[in-house]
């Protein structure tokens, strides 16, 4: 019976050391998982570092002034019979106005809360 006793204990330790060994696995491939992203991470962002550095030693919008390619515009646009405006529109041309619509709005409310105290 002592026999069977002491087979019962090594066999419910030997259960428990399994089920350790299973959570720590477990939290081995987490931390194995973050840091492979880190990694990647890590490239990535050096990568990017080096794409930046590229383009902004290429930047050709910045080898040619804006003089000149508005004339060259102009140019072109002179060969071909075409129109070019190169100025930016005016604010004001585009600009609505906000303050009539807040101010039957305005009354409005106003007007509704005389019926509704009129009524009340």
């Amino acid at each position: 019976m002592d026999g069977a006793r002491i087979y019962a204990e090594n066999s419910i330790r030997k259960r428990n050391e399994q089920m350790n060994y299973l959570r720590l696995a477990s939290r081995l491939d987490a931390v194995v998982a973050r840091l492979d992203t880190q990694a990647k991470m890590t490239a990535i962002s050096k990568s990017m570092g080096s794409i930046v550095k590229s383009l902004e030693s290429e930047a050709p919008f910045s080898q040619h002034p804006e003089g000149e390619v508005n004339s060259l515009m102009q140019q072109v646009a002179d060969d071909y019979g075409l129109e070019v405006s190169v100025g930016l529109p005016q604010p004001a041309a585009h600009a609505v106005s906000v303050k009539n619509s807040e101010k039957v709005d305005e009354d409005d409310l106003t007007r509704r809360l005389a019926e509704l105290k009129a009524r009340g």
